[in-house]
């Protein structure tokens, strides 16, 4: 019996160990690459609360085309949680024409993702939809991987 108390406590506190991740220090940045083969640099803001991002990421359209742009998620960023993990979603409607897109449109964007414990590395994932009022529609999804540089 005792045998069994004592697996199912070391069981617990291994299911448990990605909660002990925390808020990473403040003002270190993280390079990397997204899966688009991209690089992403991030930066933790001196209070530790906030994640900018910058990468370049490739959209698909449903005209069969592809957009490229350049993603800043600066001062409209993601919050870190206490426990090291981000999630930010954010609309914007009837944005003007821009290069690339000459048209009204609505932008959706979604970035989740989380600290490793230490905060040595972030890893996290962006999903951009724009649609305008043509019906054009061109979505992005890209995950991404960085290490803290020294």
């Amino acid at each position: 019996m005792k045998r069994v108390c004592v697996l199912a406590f070391v069981a617990a506190v291994l299911a448990a160990l990605p909660a002990f991740a925390a808020r990473p220090a403040g003002s270190k940045k993280y390079t990397g690459t997204t899966s688009q083969d991209r690089r992403v640099s991030a930066r933790v803001t001196s209070d530790r609360k906030g994640l900018q991002i910058e990468f370049d990421e490739v959209f698909r359209c449903n005209n069969g085309r592809r957009k490229s742009t350049h993603a800043v998620y600066k001062k409209q960023r993601p919050t870190i949680r206490r426990d090291g993990t981000f999630n930010y979603s954010r609309t914007y409607r009837n944005l003007p024409p821009a290069p690339g897109f000459n048209e009204r449109r609505t932008e959706r964007q979604h970035v989740t993702g989380s600290f490793s414990a230490g905060g040595t590395r972030v890893k996290g994932r962006a999903a951009t939809t724009i649609v305008g009022r043509s019906g054009l529609r061109c979505s992005s999804k890209v995950t991404f991987k960085a290490r803290r540089r020294s």
